[in-house]
């Protein structure tokens, strides 16, 4: 009985989805550059945008020279998770703020004249950060921009 429920309406789906693609007389193509050419406002008042940024060092390290000390050996493991946010006041002028959260660890044995040391290093921090952002559309449809 379930499966005669299942196969009617899995049927009537896709007899809607021919149905309604039938009846469409644009490209894909033609649709989408009606909608950039005419509807396309990604810098209007009362947007609001949000975003993400995530980014991840897995790094081992052998004699590796840096201008105080030398890595003999060592891992080092970091990441930083950012978050942001913004709110189109006026046209082309955004209010946002930034939340980000990092850490840096490295494990590890380092050599400083005149000693080596065995290092365990742990940092870990988070910051919000206000940001005012204006806009300049490089071209007429707003496609392409350059932030200040």
């Amino acid at each position: 009985m379930n499966l005669k429920i299942f196969l009617i309406i899995l049927s009537t789906l896709f007899y809607l989805v021919c149905w309604s693609q039938s009846d469409s007389t644009y490209s894909p193509y033609e649709l989408m550059s009606s909608y950039y050419n005419k509807d396309f406002r990604p810098f209007k008042k009362k947007n609001i945008y949000l975003g993400f940024a995530f980014s991840i060092e897995d790094k081992k390290m052998q004699n590796t020279d840096y201008l105080i000390q030398k890595i003999i050996d060592g891992e080092r493991l970091n990441y930083n998770i950012l978050l942001k946010g913004g709110y189109y006041a006026g046209e082309y002028g955004m209010v946002g703020v930034n939340i980000n959260y990092y850490q840096n660890k490295f494990v590890g044995a380092i050599f400083r004249e005149p000693d080596t040391l065995q290092s365990n290093s742990f940092t870990r921090g988070f910051a919000i950060t206000p940001n005012f952002r204006s806009s300049v559309p490089l071209t007429a449809n707003e496609r392409l921009s350059f932030f200040t």
